[in-house]
């Protein structure tokens, strides 16, 4: 851990919509000024997230959901510290909710804040390594999203190391 703040983009860019948390991953630390936050990308899931959370004060999760509720292309938040403990639907063998329950079980330091950014994907299936066009569409304003909150979590873990 260099800094108190991580920003991980989950997906496989080998997979059309999969990889759009990782380029808009990519798009916010080429536009973030200063420091303190890690912007890293990752193809894992389930309890291979552990290992990327542990020692950070603040973490924000950007990845691809496939839930039918929204449309694709639409960012939203997700509640990620209350998310079950279940397995996963796709191939990632674990949840958020169960690698989340895992590490706290085993006394890691997990992070204070734990913020999940999701972008509603139509196509995780097809290879490709080009998005379908609503979920590209979105790379953009889930990319300033980022940057807001990024913010957001540096003002309040300054916050928290002058108490």
């Amino acid at each position: 851990m260099n800094n108190p703040v991580l920003v991980l983009g989950i997906g496989n860019p080998q997979f059309t919509d999969d990889g759009a948390g990782i380029y808009a991953v990519r798009r916010a630390r080429s536009r973030w000024q200063g420091g303190g936050v890690d912007f890293v990308e990752a193809e894992v899931g389930g309890y291979d997230l552990i290992h990327y959370l542990v020692g950070y004060q603040a973490v924000l999760l950007v990845d691809v959901a496939v839930t039918g509720i929204y449309e694709p292309g639409e960012i939203y938040a997700v509640d990620a510290p209350s998310l079950p403990a279940t397995l996963a639907s796709r191939d990632h063998g674990a949840g958020i909710g169960t690698a989340l329950a895992v590490g706290r079980s085993l006394n890691l330091k997990l992070p204070q804040r734990l913020d999940f950014l999701a972008i509603e994907a139509q196509d995780i299936r097809t290879p490709g390594d080009i998005p379908t066009t609503p979920v590209a569409d979105a790379i953009r304003p889930a990319a300033e999203e980022i940057l807001r909150i990024a913010r957001e979590m540096m003002h309040q873990v300054h916050g928290l190391c002058m108490s």
